[in-house]
């Protein structure tokens, strides 16, 4: 395949689609006899020097007890490494995987020697030694049936015993396993990966990754290592580099960030004091000063020692993907057989995007942004060719960010229905970075907060395609927006300000601005996008931080925004970074709260008054309905009753729950009594109690669910003027099918009776299990009275660190200064509390005294500290 000089280096596969050869010679000096290693100059790198070094030792220790035991083993058994051993590659805590391969005829008699001779040792030297028994014929017959029985004989090793009967294994496993299905054998071995890759995640973004089987671990590597021992009989980075089959930046790639990585498989085992392959972030820190990574805060710590790591594992996971991409064309060819032409300089083959014309690059770098625009907008791959002209000719990036045709295709790749698969590429093929140069700031940069999942890069791309997504849902939010190329570049660069300090809405602002300037829009444009960004967060804060129920909330809101179409697209970034968060970041009942507040300031922006006309009069519909079912209900008693009702809690619930209430209510005939509704709601309990008011009760019934483990995410809490309290808890369960209701509402009733001690009980409640918990910022109490932020309240902000029976403590000191707690707002990030308290005092009015609002942050502060 000729070339431009400096575009590939790789000469080993041909530009046929079919019918391509393996490289000759490939199998004229294998020998399984000889011994091979990956890398061979161990010394100079540590990781592999350690594993290669423990190996060593093991095999010794092996071979001395057979040696002493030779009359006990006798002839016609071999015994074999496999897996991680026969890699040579044991860690502190790996196992130590053997075959007893036996000849037919040999006594089951002196199996059980050998193993009671060998294996029972290894146990007793704390060494995780596992055995399996058997013959040529039944190891290969079981590995055509068992892929990782397969892989692991690749790694087969000979370590005592018959050397012909090991041949004999060698010789069987290439004839009958790999002989003429080798094609078979690549693409089995990718579809394992592909589903490894799904359950395991991506090492490269993942904030906890798993180092031997996330997408970028030692699978990965591992999965060259067997492509090249099945399909051309090499064993180590050499014998590839000699035969063409990969370049010197390849091998030294591979082997810089599989070292990195067995570094710290080998520290984490230490740590752990176990066999264990995923980097929680309980052992971040210890690893990263383990590691010489040393930073002025633990925060910094972690984050310099995991961009190091995600930089090292995307190589693995580039080398892994681009070698079996070219084993695979060595073989059979794409299965994928789609051939077009796109213009005169892209073309698709082997349905996947490639340069027609990879010379016109030096003259026209703009093509380097088109290669991503065409990805994006066929939602296609990059051919493997087309990877590694864009890796070794990066330099053009340089020449491509000064031009404005670039910055346009760049801009149109936003709007792509595969937008996220060509970001992620521009980003691992090193352009995004250099295109963008700001982008680096946020590149493989951790998030400190028990809802993200990714690392920033990977969760602003994904933000962009859940952007581009929405249009099927949100077809009437978007007919409003003139520009959706401008939202799409405020969802891209939503968490950009993460990369050059806190808080991170104000610092990305500007650099959102200039950004936007810079890719063609005009001024107006960059004040939208920097508004964006510096308010992205505003939406969902104050939709589960204030009482939507009241006017002013809309109003305010509505009035901060100022215009419909940035109401609108901010409401599309708002869902779109919620869900490229992680799971727990989104769900139905945020949703809705965020789609109320939306709609009301839609609204009120739309008919251009900052009043509600339709307010009062959907107060008066709601009455209407309740009088006429209520007459029904309870003839000439309907008034009597609904003259209990407050009309704040008139308006926080329809007729049907508001009878309900009344069903309810009407079991409680004593202070002692309590009366307990329980309704499933979208993974969440609506629970609904019932009982006479008196000071403390909010802080009692919270206190109940703290000792049964329960998570509160939203309380209403209303008085009926007939003394009848009506509290409403949207919480989680502390475990899935929850059952033991019966049990809280005795707890409840104990509790409203004075005969539960909860302060006591709380002080030696531990969590119902051991949840891993990410390293977050230090920070302090802080406690905000609002007078002004409500229309009937006084709302008092708590923000704290998390932990079991905050919210009783909370809601205990606010009783105390004689305060009626009447909504609460429950955060449920697990790192940090952000709770939200409407109050007033026994008269029922706001909290007007600046002295008494000192008093209460004095009294919050001192019950959390």
């Amino acid at each position: 395949m000729k070339m431009e000089k400096g575009l590939s280096r790789l000469v080993f596969w041909k530009k046929k689609e079919r019918g391509c050869t393996i490289p000759e010679g490939c199998f004229d000096d294998y020998d399984p006899m000889v011994e091979t290693h990956p890398v061979e100059c161990v010394q100079d790198l540590p990781g592999w020097r350690e594993v290669h070094d423990l190996s060593k030792r093991v095999d010794e220790q092996i071979i001395r007890i057979c040696e002493e035991k030779a009359a006990e083993i006798g002839q016609g058994i071999s015994l074999v490494a496999l897996g991680g051993y026969g890699r040579r590659e044991l860690c502190p805590c790996s196992d130590v995987d053997l075959l007893i391969l036996t000849e037919k005829g040999v006594s089951r008699d002196r199996i059980a020697g050998m193993i009671s001779e060998i294996v029972y040792p290894l146990w007793d030297m704390k060494l995780d030694a596992s055995h399996s028994v058997r013959t040529v014929e039944e190891a290969i017959e079981d590995a055509s049936k068992d892929f990782l029985l397969l892989t692991s004989l690749l790694d087969a090793r000979l370590l005592y015993g018959s050397e012909k009967n090991f041949r004999k294994l060698v010789h069987e496993f290439r004839e009958e396993i790999l002989a003429g299905r080798r094609g078979s054998f690549i693409e089995d071995l990718m579809l394992h990966n592909e589903r490894r890759h799904e359950q395991f995640g991506d090492d490269t973004y993942s904030l906890e990754p798993d180092l031997k089987e996330g997408h970028g671990g030692l699978r990965d590597y591992h999965s060259i290592l067997w492509a090249a021992k099945a399909l051309f009989g090499l064993s180590n980075f050499s014998q590839l580099l000699e035969k063409g089959l990969i370049t010197e930046r390849d091998r030294e790639e591979i082997e810089i960030g599989v070292d990195f990585i067995l570094q710290v498989r080998c520290k984490l085992h230490h740590l752990s004091k176990r066999k264990n392959d995923r980097l929680f972030f309980q052992h971040q820190e210890a690893l990263a000063r383990e590691m010489g990574i040393r930073e002025p805060t633990p925060e910094k710590t972690v984050e310099s020692f995991m961009k190091v790591f995600h930089h090292e594992v995307f190589h693995v996971k580039a080398q892994s993907e681009a070698f079996l991409e070219r084993a695979r064309d060595v073989l059979d060819g794409f299965r994928d057989e789609t051939r077009f032409g796109i213009d005169e300089d892209f073309e698709v083959v082997s349905g996947r995007i490639n340069f027609s014309s990879p010379e016109s690059l030096e003259k026209n770098p703009t093509l380097l942004l088109r290669l991503f625009e065409h990805m994006s907008h066929l939602d296609r791959a990059m051919h493997p060719s087309a990877r590694q002209i864009v890796r070794t000719r990066l330099d053009l990036t340089n020449a491509a960010r000064e031009s404005m045709e670039a910055k346009s295709s760049f801009r149109r790749t936003l709007l792509g229905v595969g937008v996220g698969r060509s970001l992620l590429a521009m980003l691992e093929t090193g352009v995004l970075e250099r295109f963008m140069p700001a982008f680096q700031k946020i590149k493989a940069q951790t998030q400190f907060d028990v809802y993200h999942t990714w690392t920033a890069d990977h969760h602003s791309i994904l933000a962009v395609q859940e952007l581009i997504n929405l249009q099927n849902d949100e077809d009437d939010v978007f007919g409003r927006i003139r520009d959706i190329e401008l939202v799409a570049v405020a969802a891209l660069l939503h968490d950009i300000g993460k990369g050059f300090g806190s808080p991170h809405s104000e610092t990305g602002a500007d650099v959102a601005r200039d950004l936007t300037l810079w890719l063609g829009f005009g001024e107006d444009d960059a004040e939208i996008v920097k508004f964006l960004v510096q308010k992205h967060l505003r939406l969902a804060e104050t939709a589960m931080r204030r009482d939507l129920s009241e006017e002013r909330v809309a109003f305010r809101f509505a009035k901060e925004i100022g215009r419909v179409e940035t109401l609108c697209m901010l409401y599309l970034i708002t869902i779109a970074d919620a869900r490229a968060t992680g799971p727990t970041a989104w769900s139905s009942w945020k949703a809705s709260l965020v789609s109320e507040l939306f709609m009301k300031s839609l609204k009120i922006l739309e008919r251009g008054s900052l009043k509600d006309p339709y307010a009062v009069a959907g107060l008066e519909e709601r009455w209407v309905a309740l009088r006429g079912k209520a007459a029904d209900i309870w003839g000439k008693e309907s008034e009597k009753r609904l003259d209990q009702l407050p009309q704040e809690y008139v308006l926080s619930f329809p007729p049907e729950t508001i009878f309900k209430h009344f069903d309810l209510s009407e079991k409680v005939k004593s202070p002692s009594d309590v009366a307990v509704d329980v309704e499933p709601c979208e993974g969440l309990f609506e629970v609904t109690i019932s009982a006479m008011d008196r000071p403390g009760l909010f802080a009692r019934l919270a206190g109940v669910f703290a000792l049964n483990h329960f998570d509160i995410r939203r309380a209403k809490v209303f008085t009926w003027f007939n003394g009848i309290a009506l509290d409403v808890f949207e919480v989680k369960a502390p475990w899935d099918d929850y059952q033991e209701w019966e049990r809280i509402r005795k707890d409840f009733e104990k509790a409203v009776s004075g005969k539960l001690a909860l302060t006591a009980k709380m002080s030696s409640v531990k969590p119902p299990r051991q949840i891993q918990q990410k390293l977050t910022p230090r920070m302090k109490t802080q406690v905000v009275v609002l007078p002004d932020a409500s229309d009937f309240f006084t709302v008092i902000e708590v923000f704290t660190p998390d932990r079991m029976g905050i919210l009783s403590e909370v809601a205990r000191a606010i009783s105390e200064l004689d305060l009626d707690i009447c909504r609460a707002f429950i955060s449920d990030k697990g790192d940090l509390a952000a709770d939200v308290f409407y109050v007033r005092n026994l008269m029922g009015d706001k909290i007007d005294d600046a002295e008494q609002r000192a008093e209460i942050v004095r009294a919050i502060e001192h019950a959390l500290n």
